[in-house]
């Protein structure tokens, strides 16, 4: 099987994905992290080669991404992630759930902090249960970012709603990148 057709001009993305390598550069919603996992999946099945991500993200809605990081831990070939630009909300898991090589360009950005969840129109006896949802959602994230920074589980809540950006150094010192930024 193949992502990239043997016939015809290639796109930008055809070639990259020819090589291994997939751009990340929107928001981690249901339509995003469902091709992501196809795309993985399709490179998982073709090789064990390690496949690079280059990511560019504001991450998107809690439920959008446990999929995806089920999916990399499912592969066998390693998930190497390069961060460019601004890493923040749910793709700082994405980032973490890298299994090889996680490293980030000088001026990358890291931001904890979550979306705010989106006005929605439901009635009133509906609010508790979709609030209930969303506070295990942000319990279950911020596990899986405990188990791979090792960082304090109250310390992580707290980022979650704070808006600091902070540099790949930091990033580094949080178990967020495996290689130390040059």
């Amino acid at each position: 099987m193949t992502l990239v057709p043997d016939d015809g001009p290639l796109s930008a993305h055809q070639a990259l994905a020819a090589q291994r390598q997939l751009l990340i550069f929107s928001p981690l919603d249901d339509g995003a992290t469902s091709d992501l996992c196809a795309q993985l999946l399709a490179l998982d099945g073709e090789s064990g080669e390690s496949v690079e991500l280059l990511v560019k993200s504001d991450g998107g809605p809690l439920h959008a991404i446990f999929p995806l990081l089920d999916v990399i831990s499912l592969m066998r070939a390693p998930v190497n992630i390069t961060c460019l630009g601004t890493i923040s909300g749910t793709a700082i898991a994405l980032v973490l759930a890298g299994t090889g090589r996680r490293e980030a360009r000088p001026r990358a950005r890291f931001r904890f902090g979550l979306e705010r969840v989106a006005a929605i129109d439901v009635r009133i006896r509906e609010v508790t249960t979709l609030a209930e949802e969303e506070a295990t959602l942000r319990q279950r994230y911020v596990d899986f970012l405990v188990e791979r920074t090792g960082e304090d589980a109250d310390w992580l809540h707290a980022q979650l709603d704070d808006r600091t950006i902070f540099a790949a150094d930091r990033a580094h010192e949080l178990g967020i990148l495996t290689t130390k930024p040059s």
